[in-house]
């Protein structure tokens, strides 16, 4: 409790300083807009990106107004394949690069209009949360740990109507280090 204490309280001053809040590799990393104070137990983790309609557009994760990273993103999003039938099924794989790790996953299959399509199949792993943005419904995925991955993958039904999609990824290394808009090749659905 005294551990939770003193990153508040550096947190707070860093802000009131105006310089940026020191990385903790255990600072809760959330895709949504909460008034609840973060906790570290699993339990609140999945609390904090159930509510997850705030990011669906941006996609951006609620850090404190920490800005994505500008660079070209050391991780891959790859595609089982990039032509399925309605209502098909595609695997949805990141890792990085090289050796590279990260801790969170947003992840929607976008057509050229902007719009989420799609459902994403339920997963048990217990870090894996799907929800619903816009008229859809579980067409939107999000992963997040304390724990750094390498690599995790998805899975994607596709849509019954023809249509072309991109599956475009916010990818979490740490607290203040992510990327927005990391996409896999398309993927046509005919």
């Amino acid at each position: 409790m005294e551990s939770v204490r003193v990153s508040i309280l550096v947190a707070a001053l860093c802000l009131v300083a105006g310089t940026p809040v020191p990385e903790n590799e255990n600072r809760l990393i959330s895709f949504a807009v909460t008034t609840e104070t973060p906790t570290t137990s699993l339990e609140g983790l999945h609390r904090e990106h159930e509510n997850i309609s705030s990011v669906c557009q941006s996609m951006i994760p609620t850090h404190n107004g920490t800005q994505a990273q500008n660079s070209v993103a050391p991780y891959k999003v790859n595609v089982s394949s990039t032509a399925v039938e309605p209502r098909g099924i595609v695997t949805v794989q990141f890792s990085g690069l090289t050796d590279e790790q990260f801790r969170g996953l947003y992840v929607q299959a976008r057509t050229e209009q902007d719009e989420p399509v799609g459902r994403f199949l339920p997963s048990a792993d217990e870090h894996v949360r799907l929800s619903s943005c816009g008229r859809g419904q579980d067409n939107a995925i999000s992963y997040i740990s304390y724990q750094p991955i390498s690599q995790f993958a998805f899975q994607w039904l596709a849509p019954d109507e023809p249509t072309a999609v991109t599956f475009r990824t916010t990818i979490v290394e740490s607290f203040s280090k992510f990327w927005v808009g990391v996409e896999s090749d398309p993927v046509v659905v005919a």
